[in-house]
């Protein structure tokens, strides 16, 4: 499972960063990606992006809805990904199947 964050601005970019670390740092097997619609116009388009920031998740191919709507604090993302994964932010062992991403686009 993998999430994104879809934007045209920096703004989000710090605690987007700060999500990914922590989740990194605590060995949450998820994938967190940034993509710049800025220099990605035709991946976006072709997602349904059209309003920044975006957040979804993916499960291989399939876009997971509703996007999050939430506040945009590394805690609450972190509580979103649990809801949307069942992996736990909050515990540092666990084990799971090898998932990942499968997006493709020039």
């Amino acid at each position: 499972m993998c999430f994104i964050l879809y934007l045209d601005s920096v703004r989000l970019a710090p605690t987007w960063e700060a999500f990914a670390k922590t989740v990194h740092d605590r060995d949450i097997h998820v994938k967190v990606y940034t993509v710049d619609c800025t220099e990605n116009a035709f991946l976006c388009r072709s997602e349904g992006i059209y309003g920044y920031p975006t957040l979804r998740v993916y499960n291989g191919t399939t876009a997971m809805f509703p996007d999050y709507m939430g506040k945009r604090t590394v805690h609450t993302l972190l509580d979103w990904m649990e809801s949307m994964t069942k992996e736990h932010a909050h515990k540092h062992a666990r084990s799971h199947a090898e998932e990942g991403c499968l997006m493709t686009g020039t």
